[in-house]
């Protein structure tokens, strides 16, 4: 039988950014955590690509950085959200981050990491989705 992380939890680009440009801050933690193998980190194809290019436009002396941690300790990607997905999750977050919820409903981890707030203001509401926002700092508190 496969060892299997007790934890798995979906993080937000806005967690990998920061971690990327300001690793002493509490999202560089987060990473150290599920590089030390803490938990299981998953992301989707759309959290990648919009790393990729936030950190290209606004950090590009850290894209490096970035690639040496995708590269080294690449997370679990998940399949894209349907967009019959998406829809439902736009009637309850903002619709630019209905992509990102979606996918990580769909792919049932414990946690969604995230600094962003549409996602923090409605932790009660997308709970009943079935999904437990938290943000850094509270996920560092939960491992």
């Amino acid at each position: 039988m496969a060892w299997r992380f007790q934890i798995r939890a979906f993080l937000d680009s806005n967690v990998i950014y920061s971690a990327v440009c300001s690793p002493q801050g509490t999202p560089g933690k987060v990473i150290t955590a599920f590089i030390v193998g803490r938990f299981q980190a998953v992301v989707s194809r759309l959290v990648l690509e919009e790393v990729v290019r936030t950190v290209k436009s606004k950090m590009p002396a850290r894209i490096d950085a970035l690639q040496e941690l995708l590269v080294l300790n690449p997370p679990e990607v998940c399949p894209d959200p349907s967009l019959d997905e998406i829809s439902r999750c736009a009637e309850v977050i903002h619709a630019e981050d209905a992509p990102i919820l979606a996918a990580a409903i769909a792919a049932k981890v414990d946690y969604l990491v995230s600094g962003d707030r549409h996602f923090l203001s409605k932790v009660e509401t997308l709970k009943d989705k079935g999904v437990t926002v938290v943000s850094p700092a509270q996920f560092m508190e939960q491992l």
